[in-house]
């Protein structure tokens, strides 16, 4: 064997997750008199055990530990190149829950539905109860209205609860570094290229889970009214709104940084801890005058942040939606014609706890050059445009069928990116329409059909040109979705996360342009990807579009999927680790 070959060890993961649930219901359908009919209630009981476990390879969980050359050991570095330090976790719940509904006919035109809720948990601390009221009333032959009013939860997940450690590196803009030098490295000034201070860096995300967080709560109601004018022809208007509040989640790297520079502007030079999840490198004391200059103590680098779940913002989104449907019948067959169209009357997310501390400094100007992403009003911005329309149409005649379909949607404001004269990036408003013919036949017997579709009928585009630099765009609840790097209107490297801050992918891009306008793309460079349990899936390089061997790619548990090796040998893997398929290149000899 080679040299690499004996560097090479199997890790493991073993997972396990337990429910057990019984219940028990009451019913009667006849439980008294209204004047619309007997009235029907059912109450009910259920308990519920839950429980996981999750168990690492001792190589991952820190059970055999390596240190690095800077000193760093479980449970910051596993002893697994290229595989993220992870302990095993596990945890349980005890929920008992306790429910009623009820069905009122309260007159002949009108019906309603009362629910109620209550569920209890052992390990959080805290119960819930939620409710439910819904009507209709039929106040014409042609009329019907419709409303409804409930509350909704969602208890916190058994690792939002008792995950102990989770680190893992991702490529982060120290919002100290940003606001010293407008996101420019900090330079020795007498050799420009040796960084003193590295503003965009990869750091170290630790994340634990916590025992205090409560359930998420959210409020919505809607009413509407459903016509029915003439024959065949519904039109439908519905007005809505959802109040979400308490949403679990990561604070995030970037949301800490813009904590920890706000800490140290506000204690000014003495200030030299700032926010405590913010663990930095000793400072350089040649940035020392720099600091000073603006009036903070002198800092090293970004190594790690420690992020706890928790409860989060409240977030409101609301809107009304029309719908109107048309169907007709004729000798020349059935035609059928379906608009609908939404508007968002508000959507906005109110920031809490320490959000909040960096929201009012950032609007009252103790930020400057640091933007904080994912608050306040949320219509027409980063794809949450404030208007969507749909129409579809049909002809149908005996075997034969047309169909169109158009899509609208509105403009809004890409906020992670700016033109170059520092204005709005405005994506443009978009239609695109769509024409189908289709054809049924039977073959033997069995129904058969023969499509021709045309999509996008004008070419409609809705892209960003001319992009240079560094980009980052964000869920809607501020943690960071993909950032990386524009050349010349494209990406030439990037980085996706999850919605709970894990790194999912990233790679970099190599991009060749032609004189005619068109250009091609493809993978060159360092590469990784990840399941979303945070295992990694594979790693390796990419070389004009092609990953370089040998390489592995690995199941969500850590067991091999596929090993490729440099001399061209595949084998696959089950997960019980048996060899399903092996492949073995073969050389032929010249004939003398």
């Amino acid at each position: 064997p080679s040299n690499v070959e004996r560097s090479w060890v199997d890790v493991y993961r073993k997972n396990e997750s337990d429910l057990l649930m019984f219940d028990f219901k009451l019913m009667n359908n006849d439980l008294f008199d209204l004047p619309g009919g007997r009235a029907g209630m059912l109450f009910g009981f259920e308990y519920r055990e839950e429980s996981f476990a999750d168990m690492r390879d001792p190589r991952l969980n820190g059970t055999i530990a390596w240190t690095n050359p800077y000193g760093d050991t479980y449970p910051y570095v596993s002893a697994v190149a290229n595989s993220s330090p992870t302990p095993n976790s596990g945890g349980s719940r005890e929920v008992t829950s306790l429910f009623a509904e009820m069905q009122l006919p309260i007159m002949d035109n009108m019906n309603a539905q009362l629910a109620l809720r209550h569920e209890d948990f052992s390990d959080i601390g805290e119960a819930a109860t939620v409710g439910k009221f819904a009507i209709g009333w039929q106040l014409h032959e042609k009329i019907l209205f419709r409303g409804s009013y409930q509350t909704a939860f969602r208890a916190p997940n058994l690792v939002t609860v008792f995950e102990s450690v989770v680190a893992r590196n991702n490529t982060r803009t120290d919002s100290l570094g940003r606001y010293l030098n407008d996101g420019e490295d900090i330079t020795d000034p007498n050799d420009a290229d040796t960084i003193l201070f590295d503003v965009t860096r990869s750091l170290q995300r630790v994340a634990r889970g916590s025992a205090d967080l409560q359930p998420e709560e959210s409020t919505n109601y809607s009413v509407g009214f459903v016509f029915d004018p003439i024959e065949n022809l519904t039109i439908i208007i519905d007005k809505w709104e959802i109040e979400k509040e308490k949403s679990i989640g990561l604070f995030g790297e970037t949301n800490h940084t813009t904590l920890d520079l706000l800490m140290r502007l506000q204690g000014g030079i003495t200030e030299c801890i700032g926010n405590p999840a913010v663990e930095r490198s000793p400072a350089n004391p040649s940035t020392a005058s720099i600091f000073a200059a603006s009036g903070l103590c002198n800092a090293g680098e970004v190594i790690r942040v420690n992020d706890i779940y928790t409860n989060l913002d409240t977030r409101i989104i609301g809107g009304t939606d029309l719908a109107i449907l048309y169907d007709f019948y004729t000798n020349f067959g059935d035609f059928g014609i379906k608009y609908q169209h939404s508007r968002t009357d508000e959507f906005s997310q109110t920031a809490g706890g320490n959000a909040a501390k960096i929201v009012a400094a950032s609007d009252a100007g103790t930020l400057p050059g640091i933007a904080v992403q994912g608050f306040s009003d949320l219509i027409g911005v980063d794809g949450n445009f404030e208007d969507k329309s749909v129409m579809t149409a049909f002809w149908d005649y005996k075997d034969y069928r047309v169909s169109y379909s158009s899509t609208e949607i509105g403009e809004f404001e890409e906020t992670a990116i700016r033109r170059s004269d520092g204005t709005k990036w405005i994506i443009p408003s978009m239609q695109t329409q769509n024409v189908t013919f289709s054809y049924s036949f039977d073959i033997s017997d069995n129904p058969a059909r023969l499509r021709f579709a045309v999509r996008n009928l004008e070419d409609e585009m809705n892209y960003a040109m001319d992009k240079n630099g560094l980009y980052e765009i964000y869920y809607k609840d501020g943690q960071i979705k993909e950032e990386g790097i524009y050349e010349n209107g494209k990406k030439s490297s990037y980085s996706f996360f999850s919605s709970d801050g894990a790194l999912e992918e990233t790679g970099n891009i190599k991009n060749i342009f032609f004189p005619n306008g068109h250009h091609i793309g493809y993978l060159d460079g360092p590469y990784e990807r990840y399941h979303n349990n945070g295992q990694l899936m594979t790693s390796g390089q990419f070389k004009e579009g092609s990953f370089l061997v040998p390489y592995k790619v690995y199941y969500d548990d850590g067991s091999v999927y596929l090993d490729k090796n440099s001399e061209g040998e595949y084998k696959k893997f089950d997960r019980t680790e048996r060899l399903t398929l092996e492949i073995v290149p073969t050389k032929c000899k010249k004939k003398e």
